[in-house]
């Protein structure tokens, strides 16, 4: 078996993400150029490392800065973005038990009346995004048979009334929810993630978890 594997493309077709192994960033840079070719996206970005930072320490525009150590809210990754990436993938460097990545399938959360509602949902980045700010969707099309979502409060706001309505609806569906719990909690655990699908976030940090770094990559280019 490649070291991608078919199970991991049918576990991201099923549950929206699948759990990865691998011992280094050069073996994973190769799991990336496997995984763009089997799914047909291009790597958008190199390993960017993740660690726990208080307030003070971060910028006030990141997650960091505003939630410091306590759990970061549900969101997609470049949500502000008019085409977010497709997947991001997650991979521990130094990995901690008590520090998770909760997960919630936008799939398993909103019916079709729901994804309507959500499709006529204008919302605009709360700043610029390469100068720009451009009026999109909770829910866009990326061609005739496939759609994605964005959500993330911190860096959206509601660009109409039926954003406004879109955006509360998300909210009322997230605090009832079921997510699953991914926890990287050795060297070398990871994790491929659908960023048009699911939500993901954090949970708080402890003091004793400030040794946590986590690589991210992305596949699919934003724009």
């Amino acid at each position: 078996m490649s070291i991608s594997g078919q199970n991991h493309y049918d576990e991201l077709q099923e549950h929206g993400f699948s759990r990865l192994s691998f011992p280094d960033l050069a073996y994973g840079d190769s799991l990336l150029s496997q995984f763009s070719q089997e799914l047909q996206c291009e790597a958008f970005s190199n390993w960017h490392t993740l660690s726990p930072l208080k307030e003070d320490s971060a910028s006030p525009v990141s997650y960091s800065g505003i939630y410091g150590l306590s759990e970061f809210p549900m969101h997609t990754d470049m949500a502000n973005w008019r085409l977010p990436p497709r997947y991001l993938v997650l991979w521990a460097e130094s990995g901690s038990l008590d520090v998770s990545t909760p997960l919630l399938d936008c799939r398993e959360i909103f019916d079709a009346s729901e994804r309507k509602i959500l499709a006529r949902a204008l919302v605009k980045p709360r700043r610029p995004v390469r100068g720009r700010l451009p009026i999109m969707r909770l829910i866009e099309n990326s061609n005739s048979t496939d759609y994605y979502h964005r959500w993330d409060t911190m860096f959206l706001k509601p660009a109409s009334p039926a954003g406004d309505d879109g955006m509360k609806l998300v909210s009322s569906k997230l605090e009832a929810g079921r997510s699953y719990d991914v926890c990287l909690s050795r060297p070398g655990d990871g994790v491929i993630i659908d960023n048009w699908r699911m939500l993901h976030g954090r949970s708080s940090v402890k003091e004793k978890d400030m040794k946590r770094r986590l690589r991210r990559a992305y596949l699919g280019s934003a724009r």
